[in-house]
This record gives C-alpha cells, structure tokens and sequence, in this order.
C-alpha cells in the first residue's frame, strides 16, 4: 500500500518527524521513504486549452472527444506523459496497452506534453487550433 506525505517549505522538521512516526508504527516490518520534489498540478489555463484543442480536432475530424482525448494521451505516453500505475507501482493495462494518466492527475510539464501532442496531431493533419 502506498501512502503520500506533501511536506512544503516552512513545515517544521516536528511536524515532519512526528507524521513519519506515526506512519512507520503501523509497519512493523519498516516502510521506504522516497523523497521527490514537488511538483504542481496542471494549471485551470491548461486545462481549458486541453479541452478548447480537443473540440476543435473533434470538430474539424469528424471523431468523438473522447477519442481525440484517448489519442493525444496514447501519443503523449510516447512522449513521457506518465501511465495509471497500480498499488505495486506497476502500470495497468487495458487490452495490453498502458492507460495514460488521467488529465485531472497530471503536473504542469505532464500537461505541456499533452499540449504539443494536440500541436502536433492539428500540423499533421491541418487542423485549426487557434481563432484565425
């Protein structure tokens, strides 16, 4: 089972301290503590971006939302955007295939990733993505 503790600078090693504690108690046997820096979660303008690219690529392709989302994802996971993992950490598979991270769940570089796919898929296929 894995557990997640956001610690942000001011925190005081006390607080830190006693958190880790009482963690570790539940565990008899020891816990692994991985340390990783901080990372933000997308931003409210990337989201609305996301979304604005898939209706447009939607529109001009003629494909349902939901599958323009399914295809920048599976192209971003080429790219580096993370995969839906499972208790073990182990990536979970849906017809032998990674499922990518939901969007709710990615960072602001995950989200830039998914961003320059949708760039990419509208400059391959000559879609319009902006108000010209």
């Amino acid at each position: 089972m894995r557990s997640e503790f956001v610690f942000h600078e001011g925190d005081t090693s006390g607080e830190l301290l006693r958190t880790i504690k009482e963690y570790i108690s539940r565990y008899p046997n020891g816990v692994t503590v991985v340390v990783e820096p901080f990372k933000s979660r997308r931003t409210d303008k990337q989201n609305a971006l996301y979304q604005l690219y898939v209706k447009r690529i939607s529109a001009q392709s003629g494909y349902p939302t939901d599958a323009v989302k399914m295809m920048v994802k599976d192209m971003a996971v080429g790219y580096g955007y993370p995969v839906e993992k499972d208790e073990d950490g182990e990536p979970i598979l849906q017809y032998g295939n990674p499922i990518p991270l939901s969007t709710s769940k990615a960072n602001v570089e995950e989200m830039e990733k998914i961003l320059e796919c949708c760039h990419m898929i509208a400059s391959k296929f000559d879609y319009v993505l902006d108000d010209r």
